[in-house]
């Protein structure tokens, strides 16, 4: 019984347990979908931004991550993130944003901190050198996330959660929404300037993704940087608190400029319908998959002007990767 426990233990813990295909050809869309799941969750869980009980632990090799569950408030977050999930299938997502803000606003769009997951447009942006890369890219990814939570600590009691999405607009359809998003008339802005914060990048074959943080509560990007380069205690769950969310997100306007995500196949109405009808299953899989019990829901924005520029992102993308790329090449396989 001993032996059988610890081979199922090994065998959770293991890289191809979560991520069984390479993230190459058709099962690039596919794994780029489960490393957005579980980036968000964790990021929501590090943020304690739902009860810690919603969450379930997960672990590959030494590094331990946390999948929302579709249990209690966690079940209309991940029906939420099923909605996102679809856009990405069908090659639509530009931005995945978790904003935070104060319950009592009086401007709906203002915003305390956005965690912004953005998915790269130009093949030329992809960075993909193999599975071994994408291991250290998701470990990096996740460990930066456990760190910027520690370093911040706790967020002001009373705020709310809201989900936005983004599109690239000459490939999505003008009407269409993902489940429990509805349009929106703008996206956010902070009560003052912010410095944005690169938390890590993923590259599959012929996609890609990039994390960044802006948050009113950070004095300076490149000390937060440097602390979490140095490393950071293990995330204390204690702290958790039954914050509420707001699962109706806001979703953006489509009258952002075009960009075009040049790697990603066209799609008509018929292929569109013909997708959504065979996938919807596979869909549910995949979800089920990573946190055992899933369901989502929520709201996206787009808008001409965003808060955050690209360009700034893209820069700090950039030097954040070389960065990363070179501790990537001075740690070994055993640290990971």
């Amino acid at each position: 019984m001993e032996i059988q426990q610890k081979m199922r233990s090994n065998k959770n813990a293991s890289w191809e347990a979560t991520f069984p295909n390479e993230p190459v050809g058709e099962k690039s869309r596919s794994f780029l979908q489960r490393v957005v799941f579980i980036a968000a969750s964790h990021i929501l869980y590090s943020r304690q931004l739902l009860p810690a009980k919603y969450f379930k632990r997960r672990q590959i090799e030494k590094v331990k991550f946390y999948v929302v569950r579709a249990e209690g408030e966690g079940e209309d977050i991940v029906r939420s993130l099923k909605g996102v999930m679809e856009a990405i299938e069908f090659a639509y997502l530009r931005d995945f944003i978790i904003m935070i803000a104060d319950r009592g606003r009086k401007n709906e769009y203002e915003a305390l901190e956005v965690h912004r997951i953005t998915k790269g447009k130009k093949t030329a942006a992809i960075k993909y050198a193999g599975v071994k890369q994408a291991r250290r890219q998701f470990f990096h990814l996740i460990r930066r996330i456990s760190a910027y939570g520690n370093i911040m600590g706790a967020l002001p009691e009373n705020i709310c959660t809201i989900f936005k999405l983004t599109y690239y607009d000459e490939k999505t359809p003008p009407n269409y929404e993902p489940q429990g998003f509805m349009a929106d008339e703008d996206l956010f802005h902070f009560p003052k300037e912010v410095e944005p914060l690169t938390l890590g990048r993923f590259d599959c074959e012929k996609h890609m993704v990039a994390t960044s943080v802006h948050s009113i509560f950070m004095q300076n990007a490149s000390d937060i940087k440097s602390l979490m380069n140095a490393g950071a205690p293990e995330f204390n769950t204690s702290l958790s608190r039954g914050t509420t969310i707001c699962s109706s997100p806001v979703k953006t306007l489509r009258t952002l400029s075009t960009r075009t995500d040049e790697f990603s196949q066209e799609h008509d109405a018929e292929q569109q319908n013909n997708l959504m009808n065979t996938d919807e299953s596979a869909m549910s899989n995949l979800v089920n998959n990573i946190s055992d019990t899933l369901n989502i829901d929520i709201c996206h924005t787009v808008s001409d002007e965003l808060s955050i520029s690209m360009e700034s992102l893209q820069t700090s993308v950039k030097s954040d990767f070389d960065e990363n790329q070179t501790e990537a090449t001075e740690t070994s396989e055993d640290e990971l």
